[in-house]
Parts: structure tokens; sequence; C-alpha cells
């Protein structure tokens, strides 16, 4: 069994730290399900993704690739793990 909690922010200024604790919040939520694992995946800084040669506006993901964390075990393990910045760069 699985469960998805998500947060969409389009063009609304939120802090990183205030996204997280909704999304940790949400996966708290859930965790009486008795999940082995949890993950979370934010958008890079859109300065991170500045670059010399623009992509094509088709593109279907043009910027940073996401930032992924995920860890196995209780939920408390997923945040220390995302504050002390360990993330996963695959899915």
């Amino acid at each position: 069994m699985c469960g998805i909690f998500a947060y969409l922010n389009y063009n609304v200024s939120r802090e990183r730290r205030y996204i997280l604790e909704v999304l940790f919040n949400g996966l708290r939520r859930l965790e009486y399900r008795g999940y082995d694992s949890s993950g979370i995946a934010l958008d890079a800084d859109g300065s991170a993704s500045s670059s010399a040669s623009p992509s094509p506006p088709d593109a279907p993901y043009a910027g940073a690739p996401p930032l992924v964390f995920r860890h196995e075990g209780k939920i408390e393990n997923l945040v220390r793990s995302v504050y002390s910045g360990q993330f996963s760069s695959e899915f």
C-alpha cells in the first residue's frame, strides 16, 4: 500500500522551509499506515538552472533537475536527511 501527498505552489512566493514543513506534516499524517520508507521531490531553485544556451520553449523540463530525498524507516529519518542535505540524484 502507498500514500501520496502533494503540495503545488505555482506563482506564489513561499520559502523552501515552509514547503518542506507542509510536505513533512502531510507525510506524518500517512505514517500510521506503517510505511517502511518515504521520500519527497522539490523543484530546484530557479537560479540553479541558468545556462548560457536557452532551451527550446517546448522542452518538457528546461530547468535544473528536481531535488529528490528518500529514506528508509520513519518520517523523522527523512526529515533529518533533508535538513542535513543528503539527497539522491536518481529517483
